[in-house]
């Protein structure tokens, strides 16, 4: 582990903008953002949270730092072009040290401020695997991430699509892996009476948004491939795939075994009483939810896409599947039933590792050790001596 570095006792808190398109509870990043902020020294740092707009119906993440709004809902627009010049004044009168851009739109917006206010340190923000890269934002960003200092990934994965798609060194990438906080002690007792599932049926379960790229879908054609018919399928998420998913399960007939939650506060609860954690998304950069999985004891079944196979350990802590192999995923899924003992060494196993991998405070280290690394130490000159006497 690097010895960590200490600015002088006598020096302020270092000024840090964090912007981002926007700042919702529930979203992955925005999940991260937070617990990075919330944990950071402040005694080192003094972070401040700026969003480009605010989604309607999206609560905002909770923080114990400022959070300001430009209301740039296009970033071609007049609006937009005084919000930047606010931005840049909001930077200087604060005398900003570090500007952390999270999103595609905020890279954009963000790197022409923190040129314009002279910000030294402007890091980007790259945590999937580029859904997406068009023409035209790719050589924008391409264009203006010359003037970024560095880019922070969150996954070997990401850092390989960022160097062949945007260009980026391999020096200039740091790879921070996600701190996702360990499950809290919520009661698990009713979860099974709440989903009418028997206290003697297994559950596979996945947990993720309703939406195409998660391909859900993929899911319930697994689910409906397991033998043991005594298993139920349990999705957790929100989405407007609700509908459609559900018809799908029925015509799978694995309707009356297949079951849609969406909750926050229960999940690990409802982790705890699963079996096997599944993940069937067409693009990861490093997914929380397998993590999640793994600090519950669960072991997961993923398709070998992005980042997974960097939380999975293949036969040790779950199974990595060949992509959209629904077959290979079915006769993992089927392994870990059948043979109780073994899905629990796998659990235990992948319990450890993300213990010591993927915990809140490695990531917090890593990134005030990077932090730290990047600023330029203000050295004060020596007064020259007077020699006119």
């Amino acid at each position: 582990m690097t010895a960590k570095l200490n600015p002088a006792p006598e020096s302020a808190p270092i000024p840090i903008v964090y912007l981002i398109d926007f700042f919702g509870k529930g979203g992955g990043t925005e999940n991260q953002l937070a617990v990075l902020v919330n944990n950071l020294d402040r005694a080192l740092f003094s972070p401040t949270i700026v969003t480009l707009r605010e989604v309607k119906g999206l609560s905002t993440a909770k923080v114990n730092c400022p959070v300001h709004n430009l209301n740039v809902t296009h970033l071609l627009s007049w609006h937009s072009w005084r919000a930047l010049r606010h931005f840049v004044r909001f930077l200087t009168d604060n005398e900003v040290e570090i500007l952390q851009l999270f999103f595609i739109d905020s890279n954009i917006f963000g790197v022409i401020a923190g040129i314009m206010a002279g910000i030294k340190t402007i890091i980007i923000g790259r945590r999937d695997m580029g859904w997406w890269y068009g023409q035209r934002r790719r050589l924008l960003t391409n264009l203006l991430n010359r003037r970024a200092s560095l880019c922070i990934a969150n996954a070997d994965a990401v850092k390989r699509v960022v160097m062949t798609h945007e260009g980026i060194p391999s020096e200039k990438i740091e790879v921070i892996y996600n701190g996702v906080p360990e499950s809290i002690g919520l009661s698990a007792s009713d979860i099974r009476a709440k989903l009418a599932i028997p206290a003697d049926s297994s559950i596979v379960t996945i947990v993720a948004n309703l939406k195409p790229i998660k391909r859900i879908d993929r899911f319930l054609r697994v689910a409906s491939a397991i033998a043991d018919t005594s298993t139920h399928f349990l999705v957790i998420g929100q989405g407007q795939q609700k509908e459609e998913l559900t018809a799908l399960a029925e015509s799978f007939g694995i309707g009356e075994r297949t079951h849609f939650y969406s909750t926050v506060n229960e999940v690990h609860a409802i982790l705890r009483e699963c079996a096997v954690g599944v993940l069937t998304s067409e693009s990861e950069g490093l997914s929380n939810v397998l993590i999640e999985y793994a600090l519950n004891g669960l072991p997961a079944v993923a398709f070998d896409v992005g980042g997974n196979r960097e939380v999975i350990v293949h036969g040790e802590t779950g199974f990595v599947i060949p992509v959209f192999d629904e077959a290979a995923m079915a006769k993992s899924i089927g392994h870990l039933l059948a043979d109780a003992s073994f899905a629990e060494k796998l659990g235990n196993r992948a319990r450890e590792e993300a213990c010591r991998r993927f915990s809140v405070p490695t990531m917090i280290h890593h990134h005030e050790q990077v932090y730290l690394r990047v600023i330029t130490p203000k050295k004060p000159q020596p007064d020259k001596e007077d020699t006119s006497k």
